[in-house]
């Protein structure tokens, strides 16, 4: 059953073992793999540089990885140099605790933390000066565009004559055409870069389609081997983690099992291969370690490796990491004086201020809040005080006349008495007084259009903020 479907399985501790140690196994480097160099601390380079000597009879790689390496090159270095710039940028901005404007006014409304404050920032200055320093230490030592690359050098030394031949222009166009029919049916690998769509570039009078790159490898490899018959074990070293080039499981967490089963499967056909595996460049670094007693590569070295391969951006950019992945992993002398700060219980001070700064702003979010409300009860009072003026002017009219009334009352009262009394003769003015009724009945004190329709009810005054 193995050996019907030997794609599905995954060889032995045992065989691992024999095939680091046999001198009839061929390593073989993607192009990630070299680019990543860069990213590297100092001592990790030194550490990977001596397990490729250690291997140096054995190692090899493809045509197109030294040419995908010699294009991407200048844009790594670019881009590794740019990780210094923008973290010195940022600890410009961190610079000048003290004169930063919601310190201050946390200053303002608390005088008793200026000494705090400025002492505080003195001492974060001074931390980010050995920082900086630190920086521009390590930054001096990459490689720059314009100047010698002492990485590539190295590189030239251990593949010297360790790199495959140049393809014609026939042989791409039939890897192309191949690839074509290969990524329709999803057969690894390179069909998950089919989104690179018809980017292309050309070298040595032959144009190569970018979408096509791991494909071109791949067949690489099979020729290399088929064309060695004393070549029985294949171990390419990648960090590209795309599910076109391995066989990954969601088990608590998604976990690389081992190669794509379909590349096991297709690189086997070929008679004199035993074994085929792939690691990426921890997995090298540990396993070099791991299987040749005469040689020791520093955990420091694979803990930087590793850092570098969770950043990696491999499946949209060949063995380019972002800029801040790399620079998180590396691991500053500065970052661990920088961190001292929280044993000197700095850092608690300063988030106090940020505390007191956010409570300065919500007290005046309340003041703001505060006065919104008493300029809304101040408007409602002057509407009643309005209403109870409106009222009171109705008042006054009702008022007057009443008085009006009154006095026309005492006057027909003088009148009665006067005819009612014996001074009066029987006559006229007597005939007035006994109609008195239909008189005031019709003197009205309000006409109807002047009275208003309701009587206003009396309300207290809103008590004074």
């Amino acid at each position: 059953m193995k050996k019907s479907f030997s794609g599905f399985y995954n060889p032995t501790n045992e065989e691992i073992r024999k095939a680091w140690l046999d001198k009839n196994t061929v390593f073989i480097f993607d192009t990630n793999v070299l680019l990543d160099i860069y990213s590297y601390k100092e001592i990790t380079r030194e550490d990977f540089f001596s397990s490729l000597g250690r291997l140096k009879g054995n190692i090899w790689i493809p045509f197109h990885v030294g040419l995908e390496y010699q294009i991407n090159r200048l844009k790594v270095i670019s881009e590794t140099k740019a990780v210094f710039r923008h973290a010195k940028k940022e600890l410009k901005n961190i610079r000048g605790l003290k004169d930063k404007e919601k310190i201050k006014s946390i200053i303002e409304m608390f005088p008793s933390l200026l000494d705090k404050t400025s002492k505080l920032s003195d001492k974060i200055d001074k931390l980010i000066d050995d920082y900086e320093n630190d920086l521009t230490e390590l930054d001096d030592k990459q490689p720059c565009v314009r100047s010698h690359d002492k990485i590539r050098e190295k590189l030239n030394d251990l593949f010297f004559d360790r790199v495959g031949e140049a393809p014609s222009q026939n042989k791409i166009d039939d890897i192309e055409k191949d690839g074509e029919e290969r990524y329709k049916n999803k057969i690894p690998p390179g069909f998950r870069d089919e989104e690179k769509g018809d980017e292309f570039f050309y070298y040595g009078g032959v144009k190569y389609k970018n979408k096509y790159g791991d494909l071109i490898i791949w067949k690489q490899i099979i020729e290399y081997a088929e064309s060695n018959k004393n070549i029985n074990n294949v171990i390419f070293i990648t960090n590209d983690l795309k599910r076109d080039w391995w066989f990954i499981i969601d088990s608590g967490g998604k976990k690389r099992v081992g190669p794509h089963a379909l590349l096991i499967n297709e690189i086997k056909k070929l008679d004199n291969i035993k074994v085929f595996d792939m690691y990426t460049s921890a997995d090298f670094l540990e396993n070099t370690s791991k299987y040749y007693s005469d040689f020791n590569v520093s955990e420091e070295s694979i803990n930087n490796v590793k850092d570098i391969e969770r950043g990696n951006q491999s499946h949209t950019n060949r063995g380019l990491l972002s800029e801040w992945e790399k620079f998180a992993s590396i691991k500053l002398d500065g970052l661990d004086k920088l961190a001292k700060l929280n044993k000197l219980d700095e850092l608690n001070k300063l988030a106090e201020l940020n505390k007191l700064a956010e409570l300065n702003k919500i007290i005046n979010l309340q003041a703001d809040s505060k006065i919104i409300d008493i300029d809304e009860k101040i408007k409602t009072s002057i509407e009643r005080i309005d209403k109870i003026n409106q009222r009171n002017k109705f008042r006054n009219e009702i008022f007057n006349k009443l008085m009006n009334l009154n006095e026309a009352n005492l006057k027909l009262d003088m009148i009665t008495k006067m005819v009612m009394s014996d001074a009066v003769d029987e006559g006229p003015l007597r005939g007035y007084a006994y109609n008195r009724k239909d008189i005031s009945r019709n003197i009205d004190p309000l006409p109807d259009e002047e009275r208003p329709d309701e009587e206003l009810p009396d309300e207290e005054l809103p008590d004074e903020e």
